[in-house]
């Protein structure tokens, strides 16, 4: 895939890195028994920055997309292996959402420098719900793509990563069990 270039002297992702591990990925993609790339790999793929590389907003979308995908079609072969696997992992997942959501964005979070706003993150989290043991909340693609604006004494950003990375695996997981 061709993915358009910053400026000669702008830093974008670097073309070799994001084409190796596209092409992995559309190996996988056609070969599902091969164990090349799982969701979780895409979903943290980083990438050198280099100068006339490709533009990093239009990158970032595809993965997520990717990502997606992937995630989509993880679970459901879990589902086909043993849908009661599933069930206890959602209703666990479910248990651990809940309690971020009690305890608020401020008591679930460490502070770091240079982390997530409170605010956008607070925000994010009164669009997220759970009620008689279902989840709502934004699309799986808008968590993947949010972006928090950074404060000097914001939110821990791994972990509201990876917060925001169990709501998504939590979203698929709901609707593989239908």
């Amino acid at each position: 895939m061709d993915f358009p270039r910053t400026k000669p002297k702008v830093l974008g992702y670097d073309p070799e890195q994001v084409d190796v591990l596209l092409q992995r990925l559309q190996r996988q993609y056609e070969n599902p028994e091969l164990k090349l790339v799982t969701s979780a790999v895409v979903n943290v793929a980083k990438f050198d920055l280099v100068p006339g590389g490709y533009q990093i907003p239009v990158v970032d979308s595809a993965i997520a997309k990717l990502a997606e995908i992937f995630l989509e079609r993880e679970i459901a072969g879990l589902v086909r292996s043993s849908r009661t696997k599933v069930s206890q992992e959602l209703a666990s997942n479910l248990k651990e959402i809940r309690a971020v959501l009690e305890a608020g964005a401020k008591k679930s979070f460490s502070v770091q420098s240079q982390g997530f706003s409170k605010r956008d993150v607070a925000s994010l989290l009164k669009r997220i719900d759970v009620k008689r043991g279902v989840l709502s909340a934004p699309e799986s693609l808008e968590l993947r793509t949010i972006g928090f604006r950074r404060s000097r004494n914001g939110l821990d950003r791994l972990e509201v990563d990876t917060f925001l990375n169990l709501v998504i695996r939590t979203l698929h997981c709901q609707k593989a069990l239908g």
